[in-house]
């Protein structure tokens, strides 16, 4: 389907074990025992030094509810990419890695936005920046979450925290200038990642939320940096403000 050579771990010691750097592309299913295994310092080094280079795919069945490992591995591994079981398609990230370019955003949007939210919601940024590289409604993230609807805006407002619905406004628009700052991606590229039907419509998504057309945000607004620096102006303005 994907024209490369890959092969799927549900271990690191498999992973390791089978010399993963001479692989073209791998698949790691995520689990409990996986977590434990890179809490271990020496596993972190291992785990680097056997996928050096190599673009990996990381098959998530829920966002558990200790997602920090997932953004360390994404801090570990700069070519990794992740899929929702049931929800996501496989063979999408794999054209991704076909094509050659393969480096998602993930950790980055996750430092920047919990930086500027409080510590209470850190699972919430950190669920939000691994499911929110695409289009998502918010009963999905919640159910994504774990949580009802209801929870999810409760645990926000508690917490002086976005409405659920701008977060992966955001967040997503984040990840839209990340791929075409950072990766370089063309407009109607990164409009079929993400799920929109055009660029136009993407286009209009982002200016929605961050008052200006990615176009604009790169050419004048300081790229994927700028965004950011908007996006912590926007969550830190007063309750209301627009």
């Amino acid at each position: 389907m994907s024209g490369i050579d890959v092969r799927r771990f549900d271990t690191l010691a498999e992973l390791i074990a089978a010399q993963a750097g001479r692989l073209e592309a791998v698949v790691i299913g995520w689990n409990h025992g996986l977590r434990r295994e890179l809490e271990q310092k020496q596993v972190e080094h291992l785990l680097v030094k056997s996928l050096r280079g190599v673009p990996a795919i990381l098959v998530l069945e829920d966002l558990p509810s200790n997602n920090q490992g997932i953004i360390r591995l994404a801090r570990l591994l700069p070519k990794l990419w992740m899929v929702i079981g049931g929800v996501d398609s496989l063979g999408s990230c794999l054209s991704k890695i076909s094509a050659g370019s393969y480096r998602p955003g993930y950790h980055d949007i996750y430092e920047g936005m919990a930086a500027m939210l409080p510590v209470e919601l850190e699972y919430v940024v950190a669920a939000a920046a691994i499911a929110g590289d695409r289009r998502r409604s918010v009963e999905d993230f919640a159910s994504l979450c774990g949580f009802s609807v209801r929870a999810l805006e409760l645990r926000l407002q508690n917490s002086g925290g976005p409405v659920p619905r701008e977060l992966l406004g955001w967040v997503l628009s984040l990840h839209i200038l990340w791929r075409l700052d950072i990766l370089g991606w063309q407009p109607k590229r990164v409009a079929d990642s993400v799920s929109f039907r055009s660029v136009d419509t993407m286009a209009l998504y982002v200016e929605r939320w961050t008052g200006e057309r990615p176009r604009r945000l790169l050419n004048e607004g300081g790229g994927f940096g700028g965004l950011l620096e908007r996006c912590e102006a926007r969550f830190n303005a007063p309750r209301g403000a627009e």
